[in-house]
């Protein structure tokens, strides 16, 4: 995220370094009992564990002599043995827990479905609202407009123009919405992934062209699609009825 991987120094999650409000190069001190220790930070990282600091053994061993180690990685060098060697290891009454790397891989990505899942349900229901929400207001103005287009009719203006003025009219609104709408879902991302980072891990929110123009000329497609329900009843529209039922009383 920030800085560099110098373990000699000490390397912190980004959500540690946003609690402490610290970039590379700041000083801090962890303390344990009666003992301390001032580190530099080098780099800050995103990391599924929130609060951690990352350095060698030698700059926390008046913390953690090497008698006391609380834990230790084994590198197979048959992997394939290495439910075996866990059962064994789980026997011997020193040995509290042992974790294999394939279980801690099929839980983080269980969890990274379950992120995506929630993902994908706001996306739905979002979809949904915008659809219900863009539906009634294409129906309310466009049948509020029925004057209007029956008096473009009087005065000559063909259903071609019609129609061609209700597109560009529709392509200006797309623009102007797909623009304000851009910000809005950074905006969004943003802060779901701060609601995310306390109940789950942290979703890092960047800005990628590719996507933005993509949602761009979606955003626009969806909203000149719209257009066919204004053109279609512009056309079918009774000049004579409309203007008569309008203008009585």
């Amino acid at each position: 995220m920030e800085g560099k991987i110098d373990l000699d120094r000490a390397v912190i999650t980004n959500q540690l370094a946003d609690e402490l409000d610290l970039g590379p190069g700041d000083t801090f001190t962890i303390t344990v009992g009666a003992q301390s220790q001032e580190m530099e930070v080098s780099g800050i990282a995103y990391d599924v564990i929130q609060m951690v600091v990352y350095t060698t053994r030698a700059n926390i061993a008046d913390f953690t002599p090497e008698e006391n180690c609380t834990g230790v990685y084994i590198k197979l060098v048959n992997p394939e043995m290495a439910e075996s060697y866990a059962q064994q290891l789980r026997e011997l009454p020193i040995i509290q827990k042992v974790a294999l790397k394939e279980d801690i891989l099929d839980t983080f990505s269980s969890l990274l479905d379950q992120a995506a899942g929630m993902l994908y349900f706001f996306f739905f229901i979002s979809l949904m609202i915008t659809i219900v929400v863009s539906a009634s207001v294409v129906l309310l103005s466009t049948m509020e407009r029925d004057v209007e287009f029956a008096t473009m009719d009087t005065l000559g203006v063909s259903k071609f123009k019609i129609a061609k003025s209700i597109l560009v009219e529709m392509l200006v609104l797309g623009i102007l919405s797909a623009l304000a709408s851009i910000p809005l879902v950074y905006l969004f991302a943003f802060l779901f992934s701060k609601v995310m980072a306390e109940v789950l891990f942290y979703f890092p929110v960047s800005f990628a062209l590719g996507a933005t123009i993509i949602t761009f000329f979606a955003g626009l497609a969806f909203v000149l699609l719209s257009s066919v329900f204004p053109i279609r009843y512009a056309r079918k529209i009774d000049t004579e009825k409309t203007i008569r039922e309008r203008t009585t009383g």
